[in-house]
């Protein structure tokens, strides 16, 4: 077992914790609580903490505190650990942290699991719906993103996007015994476009990978990003198209985030952002399905079916569209032209 730390506290505190609900009193008691993981961690609790649960999708997060310290731990689940490279997440974190565009201080890291302790970021707020349809704050998020793909952090390991595809495919095969045909039909109609990825016209950057809302946080008016877990090299174009697809922008509003990315270059961006656009909603589809086969506090099993019926209707609507067909038609011009 391989164990990062960089600070040790040397007192043992006293066990007080407290939640809200019954359900997630019983998560915390199974996961704080486990010998196992109490064991690994537990030099880092603060005196006489109290115990709440921190929204996440993919992990377990809990923030521990007393009156004069906070700390989060995160707890992942069999699934993260089999999609996440956690030598990667954790080089890429420290990285990014040390480039500022990474918050968080890492504590404690164990590389096989991906069981984390990190300090509460106590002046933080997170983006809010609200602040995305304020095309300043939309803008600076933009910024953010362009500086880290023009950075010079170096990420040892690269992101290819189908590549995630097929392990969670792989992970609901083995979950479920029979995959719904219509999820079977879609993976084995993208993974033919594969191949596209090794054109030239796609670069190598540093990117986050998974710039979700939650993802990004405002400290002293400047925006970070936290949560490294899939950050590798990849085209810019991914960080883009992901944000833009999560949050549903129209046409107008994602046009405003292309030429505030890079104007000059709004054409061949547009493209690899509609070309990407099919892969991540196939992606959330089949994560959501997955989901929805685990007894979970975050949503109901509906309706994590809801959000993969929603994500493959989205699908195929790309899959299907003339701006597909066209994103792949100016990216075979594009490559024809620099080869002449």
């Amino acid at each position: 077992m391989i164990l990062l730390a960089t600070c040790l506290l040397v007192s043992s505190p006293a066990l007080i914790f407290s939640a809200h609900g019954d359900q997630r009193n019983k998560l915390i008691e199974s996961v704080i609580f486990n010998p196992e993981i109490f064991r690994r961690i537990s030099s880092f609790f603060p005196e006489g903490f109290t115990v709440s649960s921190l929204q996440s999708f993919s992990n377990e997060n809990f923030l521990l505190a007393n009156e004069k310290e906070k700390i989060v731990v995160r707890i992942s689940n069999e699934m993260m650990n089999f999609l996440v490279d956690r030598h990667s997440e954790y080089k890429n974190s420290f990285l990014a942290q040390k480039a500022g565009f990474n918050p968080l201080e890492i504590l404690f890291f164990d590389l096989n699991d991906g069981l984390q302790v990190t300090q509460y970021l106590e002046k933080a707020t997170f983006l809010s719906m609200d602040e995305l349809d304020n095309e300043k704050k939309i803008y600076e998020i933009v910024d953010l993103l362009r500086k880290l793909h023009e950075s010079k952090i170096i990420f040892e390991n690269k992101f290819n996007p189908f590549c995630r595809l097929k392990k969670i495919f792989n992970f609901l095969q083995v979950q479920r015994e029979e995959i719904p045909i219509h999820l079977y039909d879609a993976y084995s109609t993208i993974s033919k476009l594969e191949k596209i990825l090794e054109w030239d016209c796609f670069e190598n950057k540093p990117c986050h990978n998974d710039p979700v809302p939650s993802n990004f946080v405002l400290i002293d008016s400047s925006f970070k990003l936290i949560d490294w877990e899939y950050s590798g090299n990849n085209d810019p174009a991914w960080d883009l198209a992901y944000f833009s697809s999560i949050l549903s922008f129209s046409n107008e509003r994602e046009k405003f985030l292309v030429n505030s990315y890079s104007p000059e270059k709004a054409d061949i961006i547009q493209a690899k952002m509609n070309f990407f656009k099919p892969v991540i909603h196939l992606t959330i589809s089949i994560w959501a399905a997955l989901q929805s086969l685990e007894n979970s506090p975050k949503l109901s099993r509906s309706q994590f079916e809801n959000m993969s019926a929603e994500h493959f209707e989205k699908y195929q609507k790309w899959i299907l569209s003339e701006d597909f067909t066209l994103a792949i038609a100016l990216l075979k011009k594009y490559l024809s032209d620099r080869n002449v």
